[in-house]
């Protein structure tokens, strides 16, 4: 008998784990983004991971390098041995055996080796990237080179354009092209005949070490303090001149950190995390019935490295912030551009001087150590790619040339039409040079596009798209057909797209391609090729959104900003409201983390039940930062308690959620102040909340509420008179989130009532700091 229902049970759990096989064959790979400081820095450290299971992460990440440039690094290999072999290699280069002095004139050398032989213009990103890669062969791997060869720019161009192309390859493609390989190897045998596989040394080099030049030049470009700088830097190549400031002028170090800060080498440090679909279960019968969730966790590095704690200005350059009297310990914790921890950077203290230093000086328009040469600027481009060069109109630079300027431009430089002014009366197999693009470098395009189709010429490492419209387009169906057929060109030129904002476009231009544009039915959409977009931000109505997310295939999407717009006159607006909401999280459910939604009627005298969109979204599980705004309408409900309830049941993971209203009429009805307990028992990663109504009412006594210590850290909230004693109120909040930061908070403090209140709350919060102090005083003494 027990024979029997031992083999029951046997047969039973085979049965389980096959139907779960069965249901899932292939592994789960998710993706997520981090933009905290505290989780970047969690993932990065990883306390307490055995280091075979954090390389591993790292390797898992890295696999599609390993099959562009078959490396076997400690990037791609879980081994700790190959970690610490490549560790020693790496510090044995960079060791002082080489001067700051010898590194200067090496890069003095190459700057001067790899100017044009004959007197014409040279693209900024092809010449940077000729002098690094002299650089690092030379004075880092010290390979033997000719510099009298007549072929040495030439084979310096096969390296540096090799190694682009099978980046590129890598990321779009299985199967990158092992003769480009072949070449790349080939010219690395004959400079470095002792070095086994010396492009694994030169990848984490030269990749990092151009883009971050390059940029470097631009910005000094037109300073005439940074080129001084530099240029004396260049003279005296040592740490203290690295880190002399000028008076109220920054110093070389702190140009080159502000340059990493907002442009860093690395813009995402990403680890493939494993865990099991039971996690009850071992790993090993995990792996061996596939019962596996494979996660990409990506830190986001440049997110960090521009957030609000470098305040108003955080996306300008301002050198002058990393002045000691200036920069805090909280902002130094934040410059992440060479990773940190067991994995972290090996050359990060060598890597800023290196990286732009030298270089930098030698390169920069006017140097008087190289003389002749100019940089002629027209407008600017910026790419996601950390790539920068400034083309200009003058006869010094010809636009556009082949592997021309490879980044974005922005509009406030000269105008773009002031460089293409004939762009506009050409056709496309004029645009694209042959179907072939005249820009095959260009990474992200911003600004007003619909003045010249700017679409049709540039190449397939497109990744970020902002394409502005006129608002009268869909007033004209040649006009709707001209722009969907550039967005046509663009999804078959320009696969790797992975943000586009839109604003005044027919959202049926995403659903490219089509032969007609009266093909273009709602109930007849074509597909949106779009397939890595990960950001997406649209507007116009909800009809035409919905219609949108019916055709569109974007499994990566996580970021999505939605404004829900609506003319006097338009019918069905709530229905159109819902259906939408609806189509986007079937649509979008598994991968969206980020939302916003803005619901925006201006005069219309219709009433919208605002609340009664938020149970629509419930079935995004996995929502991290959901902000929600309805503008300009009227609504005939209000947020009760219960639907604080159903929204922190429904939304476990939300780390920040921002409720707002903006109506033309006053709310009457308030929430209570206890309305903010659910989201205390049933998210513990919420540390941002602004709810738009709370009163101070309590319906319950103090001591009816349970202690959660929540750690909850931002609460914004639009109130109505206090009711009740403040110290009450301020003791219920302390019990409900004692993490809250009062500098942070918006309660309404011009009044003097919601004033009494956040110094009560402010006066327990101290109290509490001084006895926990005195505390661990008593406690070392004993």
């Amino acid at each position: 008998m027990h024979v029997y229902i031992l083999s029951a049970i046997v047969l039973a759990v085979v049965v389980v784990f096959y139907r779960l096989l069965q249901s899932d064959p292939a592994r789960t790979i998710s993706r997520i983004y981090l933009t905290n400081l505290e989780d970047v820095l969690k993932l990065l450290h990883s306390p307490g991971i055995p280091l075979p299971e954090l390389l591993r992460t790292r390797a898992d990440a890295n696999q599609r390098l390993r099959r562009a440039f078959h490396l076997e690094s400690t990037f791609v290999s879980a081994d700790p041995a190959v970690h610490s072999a490549f560790v020693k290699a790496a510090t044995e280069l960079i060791s002082p055996r080489l001067t700051w002095s010898h590194f200067a004139e090496i890069a003095v050398h190459a700057a001067s080796l790899c100017l044009p032989s004959s007197q014409g213009s040279i693209a900024l990103d092809i010449y940077v990237q000729r002098v690094c890669m002299y650089v690092v062969l030379v004075a880092v791997l010290h390979a033997d080179i000719d510099d009298s060869s007549s072929h040495l720019v030439e084979d310096l161009d096969l390296m540096t354009r090799g190694i682009t192309d099978l980046w590129q390859q890598s990321k779009t493609t299985a199967n990158p092209s092992a003769e480009i390989l072949a070449q790349l190897n080939s010219r690395l045998r004959a400079w470095l005949p002792t070095r086994e596989n010396p492009i694994e040394l030169i990848i984490p080099a030269y990749e990092t070490m151009w883009r971050v030049v390059a940029i470097a030049v631009a910005l000094i470009g037109e300073d005439k303090h940074a080129r001084t700088a530099f240029e004396e830097y260049l003279q005296n190549p040592t740490q203290p001149q690295f880190t002399q400031f000028y008076g109220v002028l920054p110093s070389v170090q702190a140009i080159v950190l502000e340059v990493l800060r907002l442009y860093p080498p690395t813009r995402r440090i990403s680890r493939v995390v494993t865990r099991s679909r039971l996690p009850s279960l071992p790993t090993s019968i995990a792996r061996l019935f596939r019962l596996q969730h494979e996660t990409t966790v990506s830190a986001d590095i440049e997110a960090v490295q521009r957030g609000s704690v470098w305040g108003p200005t955080a996306q300008e350059f301002d050198a002058m912030r990393h002045h000691p009297a200036r920069c805090t310990d909280v902002q130094r914790a934040k410059m992440l551009a060479f990773g940190a921890g067991r994995l972290g950077c090996v050359a990060k203290n060598w890597a800023p001087q290196a990286d732009v230093g030298p270089e930098t000086s030698r390169l920069h328009p006017g140097s008087r150590r190289c003389p002749g040469v100019q940089l002629v600027r027209a407008y600017r481009m910026v790419g996601k790619d950390r790539k920068a060069q400034s083309p200009g109109s003058g006869s010094r630079v010809r636009f556009p040339t082949q592997n021309q300027w490879t980044l974005r431009y922005t509009k406030s430089d000269i105008n773009l039409l002031r460089v293409l002014p004939t762009l506009k009366k050409l056709g496309l197999r004029t645009y694209r040079n042959g179907y072939m693009p005249l820009l095959p470098n260009v990474e992200a395009v911003l600004g007003h596009c619909s003045a010249y189709n700017i679409l049709f010429i540039v190449g397939r490492r497109l990744q970020e798209l902002h394409y502005y419209a006129d608002s009268g387009i869909e007033e004209d169906v040649a006009d709707w057909f001209t722009v969907s057929e550039r967005f046509r060109v663009l999804t078959e030129t320009s696969p790797a797209v992975e943000v586009i904002y839109m604003e005044h476009v027919p959202l049926f231009c995403l659903q490219a391609p089509f032969e007609h544009w009266h093909a273009l039915r709602p109930e007849n959409p074509p597909p949106c090729r779009f397939a890595v977009l990960s950001k997406l931000m649209v507007s116009d109505s909800p009809a035409r959104l919905r219609d949108l997310f019916v055709a569109m295939k974007t499994p990566v999407l996580w970021d999505l900003a939605l404004n829900l717009s609506a003319d006097d006159d338009y019918p069905n607006v709530f229905r159109d409201c819902c259906d939408c909401l609806k189509t986007m999280v079937a649509r979008c459910s598994s991968s969206l983390q980020r939302l916003t939604i803005v619901v925006s009627l201006p005069h219309t005298p219709k009433v919208i039940p605002f609340v009664d969109f938020f149970p629509l979204l419930f079935g995004l599980h996995n929502i991290a930062t959901l902000t929600a705004a309805l503008t300009g309408g009227k609504t005939s409900k209000n947020f009760e308690s219960e639907d604080m309830q159903r929204m922190a049941r429904a939304w476990l993971h939300i780390d920040s959620l921002s409720l707002h209203y903006k109506l033309d009429v006053e709310v009457p009805n308030v929430l209570p102040v206890d309305a903010l307990v659910p989201f205390a028992r049933y998210c513990p990663d919420l540390r941002v909340l602004n709810l738009p109504i709370v009163t101070s009412n309590m319906p319950m006594d103090l001591e009816d509420y349970p202690i959660f210590s929540h750690k909850l850290r931002i609460l914004s909230i639009g109130s109505s008179i206090p009711q009740g004693p403040a110290h009450i109120i301020a003791l219920f909040l302390d019990r409900l989130c004692p993490c809250l930061d009062i500098n942070d908070c918006h309660l309404m403090l011009d009044d003097y009532a919601w004033r009494d209140l956040v110094e009560r709350l402010a006066a327990i919060q101290a109290a509490k700091s001084l006895e926990s102090g005195n505390v661990s005083a008593s406690a070392q003494v004993v």
